[in-house]
């Protein structure tokens, strides 16, 4: 009975310490209480967030998956697990998470999102592609969704495909970098020179410190043959930032 009555105190303890954000305290009291009750479902459901709290992530996944044993997953359970394991750099475990997560609710744009960026990190751009479609069919003519699907469809050689669909993110933030540097570069993939340069034209007016449209411009240059225009431009790079790696590799095969 003393026991039993030490455990009840204890969960009365820890979750008053939950509610008054004391989260150091409650992971003490918490512990003590697993200690006690190896399976105790209260203990086993806040340890694993607390723990993600103080970046303990394997306690944190060891704690979910033992909760497990005795209490149906949830949707919150997966995310807990699968944000541990992106900690920790295990992206395929993250993705399997992810996975289960959208099987329990196939409706959330976000979830699908961190899926794909998730699937980028090991190349998988196919199953990359797919889940930031899902994203976008859910949550349309948003630019996140719009850049996301463009910029994986780059990834699988759909490059016209891509490229229309990156358009599409532009006219909902004309003047986002990353976005006109990836259309730059894919009209260059498809040998839109003419087109390529007029966006590098405008990066390097917004932008006029940053080297890569310059070296993206002097790259259709060199396309369209014009050999010394391109050595001029990326010489011109190279009195602003000696040491740039990409300015260097293009003018050693230039000259």
């Amino acid at each position: 009975m003393a026991k039993k009555n030490n455990l009840n105190e204890l969960l009365n303890q820890g979750q008053s310490l939950i509610t008054k954000k004391e989260f150091d305290k409650a992971l003490l009291v918490y512990e003590e209480i697993i200690k006690i009750d190896s399976l105790n479902p209260q203990a086993l459901t806040r340890l694993p967030i607390i723990y993600l709290m103080k970046e303990r992530y394997k306690d944190s996944i060891d704690m979910i998956n033992r909760s497990f044993k005795i209490v149906k997953p949830a949707i919150g359970d997966y995310q807990n697990l699968a944000s541990a394991y992106l900690a920790l750099k295990e992206y395929d475990n993250a993705i399997n998470s992810y996975e289960k997560v959208v099987k329990i609710n196939p409706n959330s744009s976000e979830i699908y999102k961190i899926l794909g960026d998730t699937q980028m990190k090991i190349a998988d751009y196919q199953g990359a592609v797919d889940s930031y479609h899902h994203a976008l069919k859910l949550n349309p003519g948003q630019f996140q969704q719009l850049f996301d699907y463009g910029g994986s469809l780059l990834y699988t050689n759909k490059t016209m495909e891509g490229l229309g669909v990156l358009k599409e993110a532009l006219k909902i933030k004309p003047h986002h970098l990353e976005c006109m540097n990836k259309i730059a570069s894919s009209l260059s993939t498809v040998q839109d020179y003419k087109a390529s340069k007029e966006m590098y034209q405008k990066l390097m007016v917004i932008v006029p410190d940053t080297l890569s449209p310059i070296i993206g411009y002097a790259a259709c240059l060199m396309f369209e043959g014009k050999y010394d225009e391109s050595i001029k431009l990326l010489e011109m790079g190279l009195v602003k930032k000696p040491d740039n790696i990409g300015v260097r590799s293009n003018l050693s095969l230039l000259y």
